[in-house]
């Protein structure tokens, strides 16, 4: 993940010049002041213009106790590739996604109308992250998410459905549940779904 300091070295502009448009304010100018030295009254930055996406890899902090995990994640990463990530540091058979909160820059959401069609629609943020909840199984191929979100743009209107892609804005804070209940996904082949099976 690139750090705040090299992304304004980057994009040729420094925090003074940036505008501020989520709410903490205070929080991020006293950052900005510790790195720069920059008078706490003009420090200014805006996650949505200087977006870090040159991370290589999820960049997710994590801490587990007692089968509950909190999941915590930077601006710019992939928000479906950083929980399987997690998924697949943890034990069991995969996880339950119990709260989900923050910002998205970005998010595909779609609602199922048939067989393999989830109209997808994509919707541009920043976008205040609501909740996204779900259940994580642990496949062959890899951990496979089934997850449903709700997100509000600045106008407070609310769009939900089923999450097919995501990006993480300012942060995206999660906790989850550790699963260890046997269970696997197949295709339903008149649906065209990865259904549920408990083994």
């Amino acid at each position: 993940m690139a750090r705040r300091k090299d992304v304004f070295k980057k994009r040729g502009s420094s925090p003074a010049r940036c505008l501020l448009d989520f709410p903490q304010e205070y929080h991020l100018r006293r950052i900005l002041h510790n790195i720069y030295g920059t008078p706490l009254k003009t420090c200014f930055i805006n996650p949505m213009a200087y977006p870090a996406t040159d991370a290589e890899g999820p960049d997710l902090e994590m801490r587990v106790k007692d089968g509950t995990a909190v999941v915590k994640m930077n601006m710019g990463e992939d928000y479906i590739t950083s929980l399987k990530e997690a998924c697949s540091q943890l034990p069991g058979t995969g996880v339950v996604v119990v709260s989900s909160i923050g910002q998205f820059q970005r998010a595909s959401l779609g609602y199922y109308r048939g067989k393999g069609d989830y109209s997808p629609k994509v919707i541009e943020g920043p976008l205040e992250l609501l909740n996204v909840s779900g259940i994580i199984s642990k496949e062959r191929e890899g951990p496979f998410p089934h997850l449903h979100a709700m997100v509000g743009d600045k106008d407070k209107r609310v769009s939900g459905g089923h999450l097919l892609e995501a990006t993480v804005g300012l942060t995206a804070e999660s906790v989850l549940l550790v699963l260890d209940i046997g269970m696997t996904r197949k295709i339903n082949e008149v649906r065209g779904t990865m259904d549920l099976h408990l083994i």
